[in-house]
C-alpha cells in the first residue's frame, strides 16, 4: 500500500493539495468539505484513478468507536425500538463578525463546517 498523507488544511487549498500529492503516488484522506463544487470534486476523482491511488474524505465520526458500537447494538437489537432522533450540533456565535467561520466564503461559511454533523 502506498503512503497515505491527510490533508487537513483549509478548504481553498485542499484541491491543489490533494491533487499533488495524489500525482506523487500517495494516498489521500482529505478533511471535509473536500472539494467545493463538483468540478473539484471530478478532477480530485481523476487523477485518483490516474494515478491509482485512494482517494477519501476524512470524517472522524464516521470511525468513531461509540457511534460504531452503538450502530452494532442497534443491529443486534439490543438498544430497543427507536422512535425518536433528534440531532443538534453548535456552538457560540458572533454574527456581528463577518470574517469568521460564518461568513468566511473561503471557508465556506458554517452549513460547510457544521452542516454534516447532524446527518449521522
Amino acid at each position: 500500500m502506498n503512503p497515505l498523507a491527510g490533508i487537513p488544511i483549509p478548504h481553498n487549498s485542499r484541491v491543489e493539495s490533494s491533487i499533488a500529492v495524489m500525482k506523487k503516488g500517495k494516498q489521500v484522506w482529505c478533511e471535509k468539505l473536500m472539494a467545493i463544487n463538483s468540478s473539484q470534486l471530478n478532477a480530485m476523482m481523476e487523477i485518483s484513478k490516474e494515478n491509482n491511488v485512494y482517494l477519501m474524505e476524512a470524517f472522524w465520526s464516521r470511525f468513531n468507536p461509540g457511534l460504531s458500537e452503538i450502530k452494532g447494538k442497534n443491529e443486534r437489537g439490543l438498544n430497543g425500538e427507536s422512535i425518536h432522533i433528534k440531532a443538534d450540533f453548535s456552538h457560540k456565535q458572533n454574527l456581528e463578525d463577518i470574517t469568521g467561520r460564518n461568513f468566511n466564503i473561503i471557508l465556506f461559511g458554517a452549513i460547510a463546517f457544521l452542516g454534516f454533523f447532524i446527518l449521522l
